[in-house]
């Protein structure tokens, strides 16, 4: 006999719990096969330690546990069997045998009831579970002896993962109950979409026979929906006795079938949840449909999806009879040719990758991060990570370790999903029984679509619009209420219902009220029993009595405790948050929720989300949960700020993201107040206050501050202008640096925080204040203001000194200008004052005396001319007694009238070239001179010498026109003669030749810079616009690297005058060339030499050359390149591109330019 001093046996479901424990009590067991031909290995293994047996179905591994146990503990075994229907109890821990499922394994690990002093036998090993993977990683960090059994696997894996050196195989197999295997092959509908699966025409066309051989049938199907419906459908018929069983259903249920008491012919309708381990006696036939429902993960989330059966359930499904009965009888229906009796067992698809909340806790209770933890296949460890830090952020795992905080011990051991046990927790903190009922109910059901059957709306009384939680309550409430009650024993109180029972006797069955409400209703019994079963569970954590039945009732919307509900979903935030049918924890990324029952996902909730795989393919998710009321977001939310937007009058104003349950809903701008504005942002805020602080309305002291400071600098820019720059005038810059200055280091970022600050008394406002005393000390001052005096004395008469922006001024009479002999004025650095009368400026006396005469001269000439007199009388002007005679000496008038106008060294410069023009211009040329400096239209009298030698003929607008031609003509030939160069010359040498055009305009502009000048504005016509747009348009072709070389080829070409072929042109760069402003510097000499060639209509002699050469320079591809030829060369120049494809056999290329130029 062993050490260990009990055996643990670990069966994947509860029906093969059900099973292993009848064979366990057996006590006239025949020897089986496997013990027949390997008992010697086995017992001598066991004495080892761990091993494996791999044995065929039929063989007796399942029986066999019973000699091995006796063999462990010797003859006197103690058998108890605890699952969730069946509970442990005293007798329970005085058993040596216990036969449990994995759940219940690995909460006896975590409990440590399971040591390694325990010898661990795990029946159907290959069936993997989240729990059974979890327990065999305690156990192997446990070092317990594992015996593994299975008729379908590979050892490999769990012998290296185990450390197990001894593998026990047995292929026996008797010929003679070999079944006969025959596929029922279903043809696809069409070749997108395959015929469904039906396994009811089968069935209809063999239940005959069946019941004609008597046969006991066992029929797979993948769903329970599909069991329930083909009990219903083929019950009685032919005679033959039909049932159900998945895994919503009682494992007691089989026992009939496992002990031999229905007799034939029957039909028991199953999930794979029955396919391992179950003998039912009678058995010779097996009827699978080839498909299941499987969990796949993506991105670490399980979602159930449509698929084949793998070997290992073909084989456990037909393996019911293969090797155990005569003339036994497999038929499979299947898309797929399928041979059976040579399927090989493949390595189990392990489920841990989907349940990492669950191994975040586990692994957090055990103060062990997950890389201490060695499981049978690697997880994700990254989203394993994220689940860690998600832990810690509801401050369940510590902040800087791997334990459980003291909240997270409170919620880890309750038997719900952590987000259910969070809420439990704190509704046993906030004390209100009536919440805690309602909660923990909620908790422990799955999912309101577990309660609920196929068929018609049946339970509407129940539904609570807007919360599956509420509706999953009200049936669970109502159930209890009307059939529930609590009967006590010595393991404590537990649930029943009153007529919970269905008799099946013959075609007749009678039901109980209980289970006639479920069925009225279409609720499912099965699964409203085991939310009782978990309420007792939670209450026995919880240390509570179990609730009375007859307190349980419905509520409604209007209910205090529902809204009572609703507000603490929203407080504790613990559940899946879905806004707007999205959320952040569906698939690690944003992804569409659907609403699953009565919630609407378009809004607000709160629950569970869950994900299928739809007929497609395509990932879905739901959400069960209760909607929330957009004002308790509003009420409960977190604004945090993320962006500054600006600082105002009102404060600071911040974009905030709004924050609820971790997700952000929005963004929202809103003024915050200056102490909540974080760190990271009061730097920038002070900032942009700072920048903006002199156009912000001041209020208060800073009111005053603001005005003194300007009263200042308004006193320091006088004096700059009085001193010439001697002193330099305070500006608004270094009212801003003094500021600037003072808010260092204080956190004043807003008019609101500089108030309070000065209210306070944090800033002083002498802080705040310029000093002129700061920016000039007084001995500078007092040397600036004796050489700049406010007035000065001439000739015996004092005279105020204007400063003005360039030089200082004194205001005198004509009649002082003419009486003093004083030459001119300075001040005491010598600097010169200049004399202001009237509105004449001059630099002396006499110069001022002459301006003063000029000015009297051309009042005359003006008063003359109004009134064509010929003769002017001023006593100081004896030189122009008659004006009509000073015309006929033109140069001379010319040269009198410009000295009037200015005695500077550029007037005389003008003159001097005036004088030049008078030398070599015709006598209508020098009028309009003449006309022009006096700035008249100069009248001339009849009668008078330069009237009668001109004659009426003299037109000043048509010699205006003569001149302009002739600047056309100049400009023209100059533009005609550089666009044949482009067209026609080497392109290599395009940028010389811009620069030459560039050079010759400006040389043909300023021959006419002169003749603008003279008249003043008269000559900028329409042609020197056109000169000034050519200019333009040369400088963007020599800056080509930086401009749309589309936009600039059309300008040329409209110059030119060919506005169609420019336009045409651009169309066919901007197809070819979509973003030329962003393409290499390289590209643009060559673009604009392919657009010469194309604008030379030269494309169609070198096609070849011309694709090559574009997509040389573009990388484009061969058809934006046809297309933007096509188009810029026209519709019919199209047609003959392509026919020179055709020509050279380029089918894909002509398809190509046929759509561009049909298009």
């Amino acid at each position: 006999m062993s050490e260990n001093n009990r055996v643990i046996v670990i069966a994947p479901t509860r029906a093969t719990c059900v099973n292993i424990l009848i064979a366990l009590k057996n006590e006239n067991l025949p020897e089986t096969l496997l013990m027949q031909l390997k008992k010697e290995e086995i017992l001598a293994a066991i004495e080892e330690g761990s091993f494996f047996i791999v044995s065929g179905t039929g063989t007796g591994k399942t029986l066999a546990i019973q000699k091995m146990a006796q063999r462990i503990l010797g003859e006197d075994l103690k058998i108890d069997i605890v699952t969730r229907e069946h509970e442990a109890t005293e007798k329970t821990f005085d058993s040596n045998v216990l036969v449990i499922t994995p759940g219940v394994a690995l909460n006896w690990i975590m409990a440590g009831i399971i040591t390694n002093d325990d010898r661990i036998v795990v029946d159907e090993i290959h069936q993997t579970s989240v729990h059974l993977e979890l327990s065999l990683a305690f156990l192997r960090m446990l070092g317990c002896n594992i015996i593994g059994l299975s008729a379908t696997i590979d050892p490999k894996v769990y012998a290296d993962y185990l450390n197990v050196n001894t593998v026990i195989s047995c292929s026996a197999f008797d010929p003679s109950k070999k079944a006969r295997v025959e596929i029922i092959k279903r043809e696809y509908g069409t070749k997108q979409e395959p015929a469904p699966l039906q396994p009811e025409t089968f069935l209809k066309n063999k239940i005959f026979d069946f019941a004609r051989e008597g046969r006991g049938v066992a029929v797979f199907v993948p769903t329970k929906a599909m069991t329930e419906n083909l009990v219903k459908e083929f019950d009685g018929v032919c005679g033959v006795h039909c049932d159900f069983y998945h895994g919503g259903e009682n494992a007691q249920k089989l026992e009939q079938f496992l002990r031999g008491e229905v007799k034939k012919p029957f039909m028991v309708f199953m999930t794979p949840a029955g396919a391992s381990s179950l003998n039912i006696l009678g058995l010779d036939t097996v009827v699978i449909l080839d498909e299941m429902l499987d969990e796949q993960e993506h991105s670490g989330v399980q979602t159930l999806e449509r698929a084949k059966l793998g070997n290992n359930e073909l084989l456990q499904m037909g393996g019911r009879v293969n090797g155990r009965a005569n003339n036994a009888h497999i038929y499979i229906i299947s898309y797929r040719n399928i041979d059976f009796h040579n399927l090989q067992p493949t390595v189990p698809k392990f489920k841990l990758g989907g349940d990492i909340p669950r191994l975040a806790l586990i692994c957090a209770k055990l103060n062990a991060d997950v890389s201490q933890i060695e499981l049978i296949q690697p997880i994700n460890r990254a989203l394993y990570k994220k689940e860690v830090e998600y832990f810690r952020g509801r401050g369940i795992i510590e902040k800087n370790g791997n334990g459980l905080t003291v909240y997270g011990k409170r919620v880890e051991p309750l038997p719900v999903e952590p987000m259910w046990a969070e809420m439990i927790v704190h509704a046993q903190d906030k004390g209100d029984e009536e919440l805690l009922r309602l909660v923990v109910v909620c908790s422990c059901v799955s999912s309101l679509y577990s309660l609920l059957r196929n068929g018609s709306n049946s339970y509407s009384d129940m539904i609570l619009y807007d919360s599956d939680h509420a509706t999953s309550y009200n049936i669970i409430a109502e159930a209890m209420s009307k059939f529930g009650y609590i009967r006590y024993s010595q393991d404590g109180g537990e649930y029943g219902f009153r007529g919970n029972w269905i008799n099946y006797d013959g075609d007749e069955t009678e039901k109980g009220e209980f289970a006639e409400w479920c069925d009225k209703h279409n609720l499912n019994s099965k699964a409203i029993r085991e939310v009782t079963l978990a309420l007792r569970s939670v209450c026995w954590y919880l240390g509570m009595d179990l609730p009375n039945p007859e307190i349980m009732k419905k509520i409604s919307r209007d209910d205090d405790v529902y809204r009572r509900f609703v507000d603490f979903l929203v407080s504790v935030q613990s559940l899946d948050f879905v806004f707007n049918e999205r959320s952040l924890r569906a698939m690690s990324e944003y992804c569409m929720v659907w609403s699953a029952n009565c919630s609407s996902a378009s809004g607000f909730i709160f629950g569970k989300i869950r994900h299928w795989t739809d007929k497609k393919g395509i990932i879905r998710a739901t959400v069960e949960g209760t909607s929330i009321p957009k004002y308790m977001i509003e009420q409960f939310s977190v604004k945090i700020p993320c962006r500054l937007e600006s600082v105002s009058e009102k404060g600071v104003k911040m974009m905030m993201k709004q924050i609820f349950a971790g997700e952000a809903i929005d963004l929202v701008s809103d003024f915050i107040a200056d102490a909540d504005v974080p760190e990271e942002f009061v730097e920038e805020a002070q900032k942009k206050f700072i920048d903006q602080i002199m156009e912000l309305s001041a209020c208060g002291k800073f009111w005053n501050i603001k005005n003194q400071n300007s009263h200042v600098r308004q006193i320091s820019l006088e004096m700059e202008r009085r001193f010439y720059g001697e002193i330099r005038a305070l500006t608004e810059e270094d009212e801003i640096n003094l500021y600037r200055w003072a808010f260092t280091g204080k956190r004043i970022i807003s008019p609101i925080s500089l108030r309070d600050a000065l209210e306070s008394g944090e800033l002083r406002e002498e802080d705040l204040l310029l000093k002129l005393e700061d920016h000039i000390s007084p001995e500078e001052l007092a040397r600036v203001e004796a050489e700049f005096p406010l007035t000065v004395t001439v000739d015996g008469e004092s005279f105020m000194v204007n400063y003005g922006l360039s030089f200082p001024t004194i205001e005198v009479s004509e009649e002082f200008a003419r009486s003093t002999r004083v030459v001119d004025v300075g001040l005491p650095n010598g600097k010169e004052i200049k004399l202001v009368c009237g509105c004449i400026l001059a630099e002396n006396f006499a110069q001022l005396l002459e301006k003063i005469d000029g000015e009297k001269l051309n009042q005359a000439w003006s008063e003359a001319r109004r009134k064509y007199e010929v003769r002017i009388t001023d006593e100081n002007l004896h030189m122009l007694a008659d004006i009509g005679k000073s015309i006929e000496i033109a140069p001379g008038v010319t040269a009198y009238l410009t000295v009037l106008k200015t005695s500077t060294d550029y007037g005389k410069f003008q003159l001097a070239k005036t004088l030049e023009i008078a030398k070599n211009c015709s006598d209508e040329y020098l009028g309009r001179i003449i006309e022009s400096k006096i700035g008249m239209n100069m009248q001339i009298p009849e009668g008078k010498s330069y009237y009668q030698e001109v004659g009426p003929t003299w037109n000043p607008k048509r010699e205006l026109t003569n001149i302009g031609k002739d600047l056309q003509a100049r400009l023209q030939t100059m533009l005609n003669s550089h666009l044949e160069s482009i067209k026609s010359g080497d392109l290599d040498d395009l940028p010389a030749m811009i620069e030459s055009i560039r050079k010759e305009a400006r040389e043909i502009k300023d021959s006419f810079i002169d003749i603008e000048y003279q008249f003043e504005g008269l000559m900028r016509g329409k042609r020197v616009e056109e000169l000034t747009y050519i200019l333009n348009t040369v400088q963007e072709i020599l800056a080509y690297k930086e401009k749309d070389l589309g936009r600039i080829v059309s300008d040329m070409t409209q110059i030119n005058g060919v506005r169609k072929t420019g336009n045409k042109l651009y169309l066919g760069l901007k197809e070819l060339f979509p973003e030329t402003a962003r393409k290499p510097d390289e590209y643009g000499v060559d673009t604009l030499k392919m657009a010469a060639s194309i604008l030379k209509g030269d494309a169609g002699s070198d096609l070849d050359g011309l694709l090559a050469e574009i997509m040389e320079i573009t990388n484009y591809t061969p058809k934006q390149v046809l297309k933007g030829v096509s188009i810029a060369t026209g519709f019919k120049r199209g047609k003959r591109l392509l026919a020179e494809l055709q020509k050279q056999e380029i089918d894909d290329l002509s398809i190509t330019v046929m759509e561009a130029v049909e298009g």
